[in-house]
């Protein structure tokens, strides 16, 4: 059975989204293999942190929140360049810095 894939992914491994629902094979399975398709889709992980690359070139990330985070590379450089002093930050503040 063929699956439908995200693309533009950081790490580019193909990665099971919806099965194929015009391919015939689907046909021929019964309703319980249909019931566990199911219930295996709806088991998966959500808080799976996912990227991907937008028209205009901004690369976003999803997973954190409800909507995407959109920021452009140099955005996300320098962004990544003061994750120490971001981790030390939020140390210094456990009481203003909530952990979700």
């Amino acid at each position: 059975m063929s699956t439908i894939t995200l693309a533009n992914r950081v790490d580019q491994s193909p990665r099971r989204v919806l099965p194929d629902l015009t391919e015939p094979a689907l046909a021929s399975l019964s309703k319980a293999e249909l019931l566990a398709m199911i219930d295996a889709l709806r088991s998966a992980p959500r808080n799976r942190v996912s990227m991907k690359v937008s028209e205009k070139g901004c690369l976003s990330l999803y997973g954190l929140n409800t909507r995407g985070i959109h920021l452009y590379a140099s955005q996300w450089e320098r962004i990544l360049d003061q994750a120490d002093v971001i981790r030390a930050f939020i140390a210094a503040n456990p009481t203003l810095a909530r952990k979700s």
